[in-house]
This record gives C-alpha cells, sequence and structure tokens, in this order.
C-alpha cells in the first residue's frame, strides 16, 4: 500500500533464546556469556524476509562481543535481509564478554542519529532516527525501560518531555517492561497512541503486553499481529501503518 510501512518491535535477548519456559533461565544462563549458536537469527532474518518488514526495533541485541564470537548481531541481521540501514548504540558492557544494547534495521536511509540517555539507576537510553517514506520525514525511536515501575514512570515522563519538543511524525517502540495504563498514559498525554494490546510475555505462554509500539496521530494502523518466532523470552509485535500525507 503507497504510504505505508511495515514494522517489527522485538527483544531478541541477545540470541541467547530462552523460549521454552522459566526453567529455562537457569538451563541458558551460560549462553549469556558463552558463544551460542546464531540460529535464531537466522530464523528471525527469514521471517523479516517473507513478512516484508521495513523496519526493525532491537532491544537487548549484542553488538559484538565474546559471546557472539565478535559478531554484530545487528550487522548480521542487516546482512540476512534487505535492511541494509542500521544503527546500535550500547547500553549495558561486560568487559569483551557482552556488548549489549538498542538497534534499529531500516530499509530507508537513516540520517541524524540521536542518542538521549535518559536519567536512571542503570543506562537506559532513547535512540533516534529520521527518515523519509515517500518523502515524508519521520522519527523512529527505540528503547528499552526498567524493571522497577517508580524507575519506568521517571523515564517516561523524560521520554514525554523529549518528543514534545519535536512536531515530526514519529513511532517510538521497544521494550517498556509494563502494560498498566496509569504508566502507559503519560506517552498517550502526549498526543501518541498504542498500535496493540497483545501478548508478548513469556514467549512460550505470552500473559504480559509489554513490547509497545506508540504512533503519532499522522500514522494510521492498518493491522497489526505478534512475531511467532521464537528467539528468547519475548515475542516480537508487526503494525503495518499508513502515513498520511501532509495537507
Amino acid at each position: 500500500m503507497e504510504n505505508s510501512v511495515k514494522i517489527l518491535s522485538i527483544n531478541i535477548e541477545g540470541g541467547v533464546n530462552n523460549s521454552k519456559g522459566y526453567f529455562g533461565y537457569i538451563t541458558t544462563i551460560f549462553r549469556n556469556f558463552f558463544p551460542h549458536s546464531n540460529k535464531p537469527l537466522y530464523d528471525l532474518s527469514e521471517y523479516i524476509n517473507k513478512e516484508d518488514i521495513d523496519i526493525v526495533a532491537l532491544t537487548e541485541v549484542d553488538g559484538g562481543s565474546f559471546r557472539t564470537k565478535h559478531i554484530s548481531q545487528v550487522k548480521m541481521l542487516s546482512k540476512l535481509t534487505r535492511l541494509e540501514h542500521h544503527s546500535f548504540n550500547p547500553t549495558y558492557t561486560l568487559g569483551k564478554i557482552i556488548n549489549q544494547g538498542d538497534g534499529l534495521l531500516s530499509k530507508f536511509p537513516e540520517h541524524n542519529r540521536e542518542y538521549y540517555k535518559l536519567q536512571s539507576k542503570h543506562p537506559r537510553y532513547l535512540e533516534f532516527a529520521t527518515a523519509y517514506v515517500n518523502n515524508q520525514k519521520i522519527k523512529i525511536i527505540v528503547t528499552h525501560l526498567s524493571l522497577g515501575r517508580k524507575a519506568r514512570i521517571r523515564e517516561l515522563k523524560q521520554i514525554a518531555a523529549v518528543l514534545l519538543k519535536d512536531n515530526t511524525p514519529k513511532i517510538l517502540m521497544g521494550d517498556f517492561n509494563t502494560e498498566h495504563s496509569e504508566e502507559l498514559k503519560i506517552i498517550k498525554e502526549i498526543g501518541l497512541s498504542a498500535v496493540h494490546t497483545k501478548k508478548t510475555f513469556p514467549s512460550w505462554k505470552p500473559k504480559k503486553s509489554i513490547d509497545q509500539i506508540f504512533i503519532s496521530p499522522e500514522f494510521e494502523v492498518i493491522t497489526t499481529y505478534v512475531c511467532p518466532v521464537l528467539v528468547s523470552d519475548h515475542l516480537g509485535v508487526v503494525a503495518e501503518l499508513k502515513l498520511n500525507n501532509k495537507k
């Protein structure tokens, strides 16, 4: 469809592939620190190609470390798909063992990449990229919020303040670690709306809708559904959006 864009937001957990149950946090713990199979990434890339995804927001992706055999998972997914434009922002490192962060993949050239550090106990960021869809400028934003409620609320308030300064059509997505309306209303109050209420966590028996996508009023939702590929303890969310022409 003309002026449409299809997006995927997913927490890939560093490719650890804990997707069989809570016991997996114990049985797969070594994968957090030692090299492991890249099969989950191949499975995800096949899905991205099959679904003709235009933009992917990644959280808990590794930019290249000992546990990934020094392979950047962002660059690997870019090479395996038609999403040749990519960026990575590290948020947590452990020597040369872990190099974890947020990433973006896009078929559209990315311009003016920015990284905004949120004031939080643990490193949390907003990663921005500007892209053009049929000559219309949009902002693509990915984030990964804290586990604690008080910290999330502080982070959400900062995000709202930052986004209010820019009236560019925008898509905000990532692992919000919450589905509670009292928290998410902070984002809705600045004019962004959630595109889905799909359950995404845990991946083996989804009970919570914590992987969020928010859009500004210039977009309308064509369809949304859950990505069934098992790559982590989260399922991804796909949304196809129409960007309405400016009058």
